[in-house]
């Protein structure tokens, strides 16, 4: 006889994972956008795929603080002990931007939040040819100005080509295209906000990426936060102010703190922050970028001239001791008259060779051909797209001007402008002085390669010479002897500290005291932006939180129409503590004026709680263990919180409208903690079990069938 049962709930599973080597609990983040999962263990930061396939590793030797998912996923933030933020592209881990927020190595980052805000302009009353426009083509926007300054020129440009070694950001196609996107016009409107907290209660602050805006002291304003360090960060889309939990270092009332951040750059820039602070990035990335072609300009030029230096210097020891000579006095000799010094003769035959002809030759050509490309295909287009970056700022500064919240000044721009013309006079210099001393070099090693075969073969029929002779043009041979083998061009237009007996050096400035100068100029306009982006942040009264005691803190900050905090703790063994904190102007000019509405308890009768998420703005997710089982309850935040009362939650069985999930049993598997995405359609949940060697993966939108026959 067939009979139907009903089966407890049960989340499909996407995945499970046993790992080597365990992992911490405290550093657990899925992505918001794909089906990773980020996890550090006591020696690395790995990100797997929920099936476990392993994707990509880093393990720079210290020990990962925090981690934290770009809002898009395309970075992965970890905070290290060295208090350096390493932002790594998920795919290969390779570092793409640091974040130094220069705290001393006795500061131990605490918190890490990374969150997207609208910087879009509110439009109060409608201009009536806009509201026209619209009703006759609704795809229409008329804002010119904005237009104007999204337009996406650098698409336009040559892509910058991958440097062969050097910055990790810059050796593939991959890493070079994402530092150097060109955000849609949408995109102008989002500012993606990182914020990083340490244990002495200060917290840094940058936008798009790695543009700082500096670090604050919430601890040093607000006497109340003293010995409390910052632990969670949480914002909303449409909201300039930004939520931090502050808790207490040791045993003491409160255990938390509620501190708005209000971000008033946000809403005071008129819509170009993003832009600005893009922009602003990107000149950064073309900095980083000029100064590492810069580097292999000068070991390309190093290398190629260690080996010519050296045979060089073998055979003027001889010349010097037995005809008081040099080797350009004899070399220039030979070349004139024919007659070939006796040292200089056996140094041709015995010690060059032809062996040693084709290592120079080799050696000195490939030099200068590689110092032409990277010149031609890296310095010169990196330098033409560092113009059109600063002259669109420098458009942005005009059109603006004067605007304190901007702080873009349109003098400061045109000297970067000059000083990027100048560096670009220098490398056309240093290309074409390149290409000249090849030409003679070319040469100069043809009529070398004959004089090895005249001097080891000396019987050689005179018309076999006299052909070859014909090949040599000696009065190239000659300008190689006088020029570039004694005192080259190139090395005073890239850095005279490589020639010091350069003449040419002295008469004007080198291509790396240009590419300094264009970091100090650049340096000085990022620091004004700074500024003025931190005279419009603004650090709120701090609520207490009264618990005696709180452990395993979630977050979330909802906008709709008012904008509300909501903070979930797990106060005691079986209870979770659920506060709303609303602002109480929620018009993005609240200056931090905040008030905490209400506060509910949510007791698990004989139940230990052992970790709170927030699922979405509607769902609060909570494991927890009852008679050696483990359950997954999805509760209704705000619904309790608007009935104003505390909540005894005492059936975990399949009947209870709030269960979501129960673990299988007897398992070897001991449920401990818990991350969870917020990917619409794909929400999934990942449970890592006690002692951080397995974890399993679950799609929070799905269950297994729910009956089964017998």
């Amino acid at each position: 006889m067939e009979q139907t049962i009903e089966k407890e709930p049960k989340l499909c599973s996407l995945g499970e994972h046993n790992v080597q080597q365990a992992l911490d609990a405290d550093l657990l983040a899925l992505c918001s956008t794909m089906d990773l999962i980020a996890a550090a263990s006591k020696e690395a930061v790995i990100i797997y795929r929920f099936n476990g396939e392993r994707v990509s590793s880093s393990s720079p030797n210290i020990k990962a603080s925090r981690l934290g998912w770009k809002p898009n996923g395309k970075l992965l933030a970890t905070a290290w002990g060295d208090n350096v933020v390493r932002l790594v592209r998920p795919e290969s881990s390779k570092i793409v931007h640091e974040v130094h927020t220069n705290w001393p190595l006795s500061t131990k980052i605490t918190c890490l939040g990374w969150e997207s805000n609208s910087t879009a302009p509110v439009k109060k009353v409608e201009d009536p040819l806009l509201k026209a426009t619209k009703a006759y083509a609704p795809e229409i926007t008329l804002d010119l100005p904005r237009d104007l300054a999204s337009i996406d020129v650098e698409s336009y440009l040559p892509k910058l080509s991958v440097l062969a070694s050097g910055d990790d950001a810059f050796t593939t196609r991959a890493s070079l295209d994402s530092l150097f996107h060109q955000p849609k016009s949408k995109e102008y409107l989002l500012t993606d906000i990182l914020i990083v907290g340490a244990d002495d209660g200060s917290i840094h602050l940058s936008i798009y990426d790695c543009f700082n805006i500096g670090t604050f002291y919430p601890s040093r304003l607000q006497n109340v936060l003293h010995q409390y360090q910052p632990i969670k960060h949480c914002s909303a889309l449409r909201c300039s102010t930004h939520g931090l939990l502050f808790k207490a270092q040791a045993e003491q009332m409160p255990a938390l703190y509620f501190v708005p951040l209000e971000l008033r750059f946000l809403s005071n820039s008129e819509g170009y922050l993003s832009l600005i602070a893009s922009k602003s990035t990107q000149l950064q990335n073309i900095l980083r970028y000029v100064d590492q072609v810069q580097q292999l300009l000068e070991a390309e030029w190093t290398s190629s001239q260690d080996l010519p230096k050296r045979f060089i210097a073998n055979v003027d020891e001889a010349l010097v001791a037995e005809s008081d000579s040099s080797f350009m006095d004899a070399t220039f000799q030979l070349v004139v008259t024919g007659y070939c010094l006796k040292p200089l003769k056996t140094w041709l035959v015995e010690e060059l060779s032809e062996r040693g002809h084709k290592r120079w030759e080799k050696a000195v050509t490939s030099g200068y051909e590689n110092i032409c490309r990277l010149i031609h295909q890296n310095m010169l287009p990196s330098l033409q797209r560092c113009s059109v970056i600063v002259s669109r700022l420098r458009g942005l500064s005009k059109f603006h001007a004067p605007n304190p919240n901007l702080g873009l000044s349109t003098s400061d721009l045109e000297s970067i402008l000059e000083t990027t013309l100048e560096s670009t006079i220098l490398a056309q210099k240093a290309l074409n002085a390149a290409a000249k001393e090849l030409e003679l070099f070319r040469a100069f090693a043809v009529w070398l390669r004959l004089e090895i075969d005249v001097q080891t073969n000396p019987a050689t029929p005179e018309e076999d010479s006299h052909t070859a002779e014909v090949q040599i043009d000696h009065g190239k041979v000659l300008a190689y002897l006088k020029g570039p083998l004694s005192i080259s061009a190139v090395p005073g237009f890239l850095n005279t500290k490589l020639s010091p007996q350069s003449l040419d050096a002295t008469a004007e400035p080198d291509l790396q005291s240009k590419i300094s100068s264009l970091d100090q100029r650049a340096s000085a306009v990022f620091q004004k932006i700074a500024e003025a982006q931190r005279r419009n942040v603004h650090i709120g009264r701090p609520v207490p939180l009264d618990y005696g005691y709180a452990d395993r803190c979630d977050m979330r900050f909802i906008s709709e129409g008012a904008h509300t905090a909501y903070i979930a703790a797990k106060t005691g063994t079986s209870s979770v503590i659920l506060t709303e904190v609303s602002l109480r102007e929620p018009n993005g000019e609240n200056k931090g004026n905040i008030e905490k509405s209400k506060t509910i308890s949510l007791n698990f009768s004989a139940a230990d709680v052992k970790d709170v998420k927030f699922v979405d703005d509607i769902a609060l997710m909570v494991l927890l263990s009852a008679e050696k089982k483990f359950y997954l309850l999805s509760v209704p935040f705000r619904d309790f919180l608007e009935e104003g009362e505390s909540v005894t939650l005492e059936d975990f069985s399949a009947n209870s409208p709030y269960l979501r999930h129960l673990f299988p049993r007897p398992s070897a598997f001991v449920p401990a903690r818990m991350a969870i995405n917020g990917l619409k359609g794909r929400r999934a949940i990942c449970v890592l079990a006690e002692g951080g060697k397995s974890y399993q993966v679950m799609d929070l939108d799905s269950f297994d069938e729910g009956k089964e026959e017998m």
